[in-house]
């Protein structure tokens, strides 16, 4: 979000920083860094605007849905004081926090005086016993008996940690937890294979099972009977097409039939199978045809019929034969156009941008014709009426002359003055 509004309003991240990448706890006190997220997670998330950039962010934060929350504090150039400053000691939270060198250190200061007076202690009689404190687990005691301990997420998991400038050891967390959870997908996976596979070992069990209950007795898979049955019948038909010259000629021409019907049956199966494809293309095409007689039968499809001859122009020379095609055409034209459109919209951005910048620079210079005009594309039509006024009017021409005549009688007036003093 923050990157999309820099990139909107011409800013940079250090102008709009978070709270938190300017605030961390001190090095030697480490051991409060959990209680001081605690304590500041709220403010952390807030980001810092400065008075220079604070009408362009709230113009552009009012204008666009965030779809989500964000909080953000105008920080003025001197901060002044709302108040008497709290009673800070050696022992309060603020002193545990260092601030970044930063255009935002005063006014950081002061809020932090007053967010972080929390009084550190490690007995709970004292934390009983002082009007404000926050104890190294977390517990925090504010004004008027308010007690909190936010044991949602650990207090030592750095994983939802935002104070400080450099994130190294929450980048560290992060990578260790994302290896832990490695090990365990790996751990996982040969877990399942695991079980996959005694799985199909049980399935094919299963199957061997399923076949044998289909024979009543043993007799039936006797197969060396079978196998000695057929030896002894061929045979048997050796000797006879031995003996017989008219049955080898049968043999011969029943083994040449045989070949002929197996090539009969496959050339069948292939022809079959092209049939069956043909009639599913045919039944889809005359689906898509339907579907698509429907929609140009629409009445709203009207208006569109108006964008076909564009539409064509970019279809170009894609061929268009089968539906496939067609439907190739479609996905192509489609990501075509969606290019052509972010290229554009950036384009526009890019223009808005600059009149914005433009818009400013002309009250800048103009600041008493323009004192209730915006620095906004919505504002444009306000210049346009004073640009048309401008020439209309011809008012530059009459600042000209205004100008000479001014210069003129000044020179006139200053000599006959002089004269008159001699």
């Amino acid at each position: 979000m923050r990157q999309r509004l820099c990139a909107e309003i011409a800013a940079s991240s250090e102008e709009l920083p978070f709270a938190g990448g300017l605030i961390q706890v001190r090095s030697d006190s480490a051991d409060w860094e959990g209680a001081a997220e605690r304590v500041l997670h709220g403010f952390t998330l807030s980001m810092l605007v400065s008075s220079r950039q604070y009408t362009a962010v709230s113009d552009w934060i009012n204008e666009h849905h965030l779809g989500a929350r964000l909080v953000y504090y105008r920080v003025p150039d001197r901060p002044s004081r709302t108040g008497p400053d709290p009673v800070v000691t050696d022992r309060s939270l603020y002193t545990k926090l260092e601030i970044k060198d930063s255009p935002f250190y005063a006014w950081l200061d002061r809020e932090l005086m007053h967010r972080a007076s929390y009084e550190c202690v490690e007995e709970m009689d004292e934390f009983r016993r002082a009007a404000s404190a926050v104890t190294r687990t977390g517990q925090i005691k504010g004004a008027r008996g308010r007690h909190e301990k936010d044991d949602v997420r650990r207090i030592d998991d750095r994983r939802y940690y935002v104070l400080g400038w450099n994130n190294q050891a929450k980048i560290d967390t992060l990578l260790d937890q994302a290896g832990r959870i490695h090990r365990q997908q790996r751990d996982l996976r040969s877990e399942r294979q695991q079980i996959h596979t005694a799985l199909t070992q049980v399935g094919t069990l299963k199957d061997t099972f399923a076949k044998l209950a289909e024979f009543a007795s043993y007799t039936d898979i006797g197969w060396q009977s079978i196998v000695n049955q057929i030896a002894q019948l061929a045979e048997e038909k050796r000797l006879l097409e031995q003996g017989c010259d008219e049955l080898r000629r049968v043999s011969a021409q029943l083994k040449v039939t045989a070949r002929d019907i197996d090539a009969a049956d496959t050339e069948k199966d292939l022809l079959t199978g092209a049939i069956n494809r043909l009639e599913r293309d045919w039944e889809n095409a005359e689906s898509s045809l339907g579907d698509v007689q429907q929609i140009l039968n629409a009445p709203e499809c009207g208006p569109a019929r108006e964008l076909f001859p564009l539409i064509d122009a970019h279809v170009g020379q894609r061929p268009l034969t089968t539906p496939a095609d067609c439907d190739r055409a479609e996905r192509g034209l489609a990501a075509e156009l969606s290019a052509l459109v972010d290229k554009r919209t950036e384009r526009q951005d890019r223009v808005a941008t600059r009149v914005v910048r433009r818009m400013g620079e002309f009250r800048q210079r103009y600041p008493l014709q323009t004192a209730e005009f915006d620095d906004s594309i919505q504002s444009a039509s306000e210049y346009r009426v004073l640009r048309d006024r401008l020439v209309n009017d011809d008012l530059p021409r009459f600042e000209s002359e205004f100008k000479t005549y001014l210069n003129t009688n000044y020179t006139a007036r200053h000599r006959r003055l002089r004269c008159r003093a001699q």
